[in-house]
């Protein structure tokens, strides 16, 4: 039977069924009236569409009989495009709105932090909840949608122009993200039992295995190369490589293979045995283009291409055999994603919005939607708990231009950046993460720009930001505390003039910084007062580190680059122990000049390094670039008595990508692991070269 047969019967079957008042139509349209429902909406080619009211009201008038309850939904779903949401969700806990809303340089703004309208009471649009209960403003900075209408107009409004404006900005962040500093490796806040740990290490027990390096700790984050110890998963071209390294020799136990080839496989989470595979599919497909002019060809037609992304979930308790248990997609490029618990949120970005974007295949509601003055792109944010995959626990769209994300283990901000000519502004807003549930709590701009992924970090029930403001006449340096809602609790505003952050790095109440002009200041600043930050020492010695990292907790690591002091000119890769046993004293232990390494994607991206002191281990890969072409290779180093101990140096392969390389160890023995095999030595023999697998 069709739908259109089927719908025939119900009405005939329904001709003495007499509609309860509630369900007239004409009670049914004032009720969304009164909510703020239009009566058209925009659909994916901007054009106005009527609701088919007619429609509605046949269906209304048997939802009395169960078997018309699903037919019709599904119908009018399909027909009338009303887009249905994702339904069901954890309470969400109201939060006490901040008091106040901070200015660039603290000054108290009104309030800007609105209570969130709840949209499922009686006179509320079926399904228009994204969940039991209401989100909240994220101050003046992004509102939740009062409807869909809201949302199309905005993107109406700010698509044309600021499309291309988005481009440029992204260009400018990327530019900007190679020439600066993209900060150390994971936090380091390490407890007495983690530093006991580390002594046995370093007094010569090789055991346990290392972990990807993350932005903070408790915070995990997917990578393309994974180890539990027992096994090393590794992501290739359509999918996953699974070696056993629990025996004498490294063997394949499995492989996980997509047969799609449009997809294309991104990174991965690994957790007993459970493996979380991320991966991003476009869909490519013709559209038909209206007329530019009246008279114009109308067949004429245009590729159009969408990007979604999958977290697919499978048990890997047999590794030979992975079994695929949850896919769980949501349109746009995948962005980047954490994992607290067992729990994934997965950031995804869909450009240039013409239509409301999906997750798991249902619309996001419009209460769940947040908007901004101007922007015409969408960040879409969705939690899952990995042990029900197939399932959404909350899910949020913030409209915006281009912002970054900054995740702790309760709370995930966004923050972008304003440039003007008296000076550079960054917008913060904090949504709390509790459980997979994702709630506004406010926003607070502050002076300056944060350069480095580690400017901003969350300690002590503070939020801590460093920024370089590129004022009128020279740039100079900023530190804000702020408190749970935002608000302004102290600050160091001037520091450095005419230099710039490079790195920076935050360890309980003491936040340590490179700022650089010619040469490599180090500041140690003194949080125990957050309203009454202190510059206890600064250090100059030459060049500057583009990476920390605390080696203990009276150690700190950076690398970098080594320059004239003079003409600022690059003379080679840079590492140095930074004594920060006394923050009052700062000194350096030792340093080492690699000249002719020129370049290094740990500068930049975090995830590459091998940084772990309770293995007394770290390493990079690095490219010297030659007359006659490149020379890559990787590096691992040792901290001892003497200073820097270098392991091993291994050539790679020429014209590889050196960010594609990971170093890991896992008890006695360490890994290099490429894009095309796996190689192993021996740590208690000298890092003895011991085999290769190729995948």
């Amino acid at each position: 039977m069709t739908e259109q047969e089927l719908l025939d019967a119900i009405r005939a079957s329904a001709e003495d069924v007499e509609a309860p008042e509630q369900l007239d139509p004409e009670t049914i349209r004032r009720q969304l009236d009164k909510k703020g429902q239009v009566k058209e909406c925009m659909d994916h080619t901007g054009r106005n569409r009527k609701y088919p009211w007619k429609q509605l009201a046949s269906v209304a008038a048997v939802l009395v009989l169960a078997v018309a309850v699903t037919a019709v939904v599904k119908l009018g779903a399909k027909k009338a495009g009303d887009g249905s949401q994702i339904a069901g969700g954890p309470e969400v806990s109201q939060e006490a709105a901040p008091e106040q809303e901070m200015t660039a340089d603290g000054a108290a703004m009104e309030d800007s932090l609105a209570d969130g309208t709840d949209s499922t009471g009686e006179n509320g649009d079926a399904g228009a909840a994204a969940s039991k209960g209401s989100k909240q403003n994220a101050g003046d900075m992004f509102t939740v949608a009062r409807d869909y209408e809201e949302v199309y107009a905005l993107l109406e409004e700010n698509q044309a122009g600021i499309y291309d404006d988005i481009k440029e900005d992204n260009m400018l962040q990327a530019e900007a993200a190679v020439d600066d500093a993209a900060g150390a490796v994971r936090e380091y806040e390490k407890s007495s039992e983690d530093f006991a740990a580390s002594e046995s290490a370093a007094s010569g027990t090789m055991r346990g295995h290392s972990r990807t390096n993350v932005q903070t700790a408790g915070v995990d984050e997917s990578d393309i190369v994974k180890t539990d110890g027992r096994f090393i998963y590794r992501v290739c071209a359509d999918g996953v490589i699974i070696i056993d390294i629990s025996g004498e020799r490294m063997a394949n136990a499995g492989r996980i293979r997509l047969e799609d080839p449009g997809a294309r496989v991104m990174e991965m989470y690994v957790q007993g045995d459970t493996l979380n595979l991320i991966l991003q599919q476009e869909d490519t497909g013709l559209e038909q283009q209206e007329p530019q002019s009246e008279g114009a060809a109308e067949d004429v037609f245009a590729l159009n291409a969408k990007n979604a992304t999958h977290l697919l979930t499978y048990d890997i308790s047999d590794r030979s055999k992975p079994v695929l248990v949850g896919d769980m997609a949501q349109d746009g490029a995948y962005y980047t994603s954490r994992k607290i618990g067992s729990i994934v949120y997965l950031f995804t970005t869909e450009y240039k919005m013409e239509e409301i974007p999906e997750i798991g295949s249902r619309k996001v509601a419009y209460d769940c939607i947040y908007l901004p003055k101007r922007g015409a792109q969408g960040l879409l944010v969705s939690s899952v708990d990995i042990g029900q995959p197939e399932q959404t626990l909350d899910h949020v769209m913030v409209v915006n231009d281009y912002v970054n994300i900054y995740v702790s283990t309760g709370a995930m901000y966004l923050y972008q950046t304003s440039w003007q000519e008296s000076g550079t502004t960054t917008q913060i807003a904090k949504f709390t993460l509790d459980q997979g549930t994702i709630q506004a709590v406010g926003a607070v701009s502050v002076k300056g720009e944060i350069r480095d992924t580690f400017a901003i970090h969350e300690g002590s029930k503070t939020l801590r930001v460093l920024t370089t403001d590129w004022g009128e006449e020279r740039q100079e340096n900023n530190l804000f505390v702020l408190d749970e809602k935002l608000k302004l609790l102290g600050s160091l505003q001037g520091l450095a003039p005419g230099e710039q952050i490079y790195s920076a790095r935050f360890l309980g109440d003491m936040a340590y910084f490179v700022t650089y002009r010619n040469t490599d200041p180090l500041f140690a600043v003194d949080l125990s007062s957050p309203a009454e930050p202190r510059v206890l020492s600064e250090l100059k010695i030459t060049g500057f580190s583009e990476y920390l990292h605390f080696w203990g907790e009276d150690k700190l690591l950076g690398i970098g680059y080594e320059t004239d002091p003079d003409s600022g000119r690059q003379q080679g890769m840079k590492l140095t122990m930074f004594d920060i046993s006394n923050p009052a004293e700062l000194g350096v232990i030792d340093s080492i000049v690699l000249k002719g390494l020129d370049y290094s994607p740990a500068l930049y991206e975090y995830k590459t390094v091998l940084a772990d002191s309770s293995a007394n281990l770290f390493g990079f890969a690095g490219v010297d670039y030659q007359e006659r072409g490149e020379k890559a290779a990787y590096y691992l180093y040792q901290w001892g008595e003497g200073g820097f101990e270098r392991l091993l140096k291994e050539e790679l392969e020429q014209n590889v990508d050196t960010g594609s390389y990971r170093g890991l160890y896992s008890g006695a023995q360490f890994y290099l692991a490429g894009p095309d095999g796996i190689t192993a030595y021996d740590r208690e023999h000298g890092y003895e070269k011991k085999e290769s697998l190729s995948y």
